[in-house]
């Protein structure tokens, strides 16, 4: 169960370093694809918007010169008719019957069937780099688009993360809801590979914020007086290595390997607390920055994994599924 919540396996020794990525708020960060597919619409979006106030201004245009005609004649009647239909394309975009708006209509047509080959475009990009879940929404939007529902208010750069929060114990289910819904209000993935070179990745997934209850009870057997059991509140959510930091990351980022059973995916191990420190610096220094190790509730929250399980019962099954 754990695996498929937070896909975060072998997770097994304490000792061995398991990297996380905390948000700030300052950082200033290069943009994850979904941020790119994002920026994509919000551009093509705003420039439907002005070329869609470009075709307001015209029809309105239209609408003064014929005003001016029926007040100028002194056409009561047609002047009526003419601040009728002004008005109706004011509140509701009704095409007026009293003139023709060929041109305009053609040129609205125009920025429109631009507008959906670009959500088009951006869908395939996201299906090629597998966001699922972004090229959901964007068809979604599409279907919108073609029903001529458009939108032309939306600003990316001004969208916020939801309060999004579990609060053990929680199922699979909610887990990956909440993961989806937190990926999108943020414009991040669920998982990120992190590029460390020569083909070497860091693989990170996404932990939303949460609830839970840290230690275990007085029954428990095998507990030490350490692990009074309390509630912990994580406020903030957080990248966690979806593995412990092999040899090769190591070795990527460190340009040794310290451990005496060798094996390219297998956990580097004969590692220090400060060795660690010394790997995190380095990390952060060859990529964007933000990289810790967590803390020992984070690491807790993310086994647990919204149950309640005895801890060594828990690691054994993230190590066996």
């Amino acid at each position: 169960m754990a695996q498929k919540l937070f896909s975060l396996v072998l997770m097994l020794v304490l000792a061995l370093p398991v990297v996380i990525f905390a948000f700030a708020e300052d950082e200033s960060k290069a943009q994850m694809p979904t941020e790119v597919m994002q920026k994509q619409i919000a551009d093509a979006i705003k420039v439907y918007g002005e070329k869609k106030e470009i075709y307001r201004k015209d029809v309105l245009d239209l609408f003064e010169r014929k005003e001016k005609f029926a007040r100028d004649k002194g056409d009561l009647k047609t002047l009526n008719l003419i601040k009728k239909e002004k008005d109706a394309f004011f509140e509701n975009g009704k095409d007026p019957t009293l003139f023709f708006v060929t041109d305009q209509k053609r040129f609205l047509e125009l920025a429109k069937l631009d507008l959906i080959k670009t959500y088009e475009k951006t869908i395939k990009d996201c299906l090629k780099m597998k966001l699922d879940v972004e090229a959901e929404g964007f068809s979604k939007e599409l279907e919108e688009i073609r029903a001529g529902q458009i939108k032309t208010e939306i600003k990316v750069e001004e969208k916020k993360a939801k309060p999004i929060f579990l609060e053990a114990p929680f199922g699979a289910e909610a887990a990956k809801i909440a993961q989806m819904e937190l990926a999108k209000s943020l414009g991040k993935l669920i998982e990120s590979k992190i590029d460390l070179g020569k083909g070497v990745k860091l693989e990170m997934v996404l932990i939303p914020a949460g609830k839970f209850m840290m230690g275990s009870p007085g029954s428990e057997i095998g507990r030490v007086d350490n692990e009074t059991q309390h509630e912990v509140t994580l406020t903030k959510p957080f990248y966690m290595g979806k593995y412990e930091v092999t040899q090769e990351q190591w070795q990527a980022v460190m340009g040794n390997n310290p451990s005496r059973t060798k094996g390219a995916k297998l956990p580097v191990t004969n590692v220090s607390w400060n060795d660690c420190q010394d790997y995190i610096k380095k990390l952060n220094a060859k990529t964007n920055g933000g990289y810790r190790l967590p803390s020992e509730a984070e690491w807790e929250y993310a086994c647990r994994a919204g149950t309640k399980l005895h801890m060594l019962l828990e690691i054994v099954l993230l190590r066996v599924m």
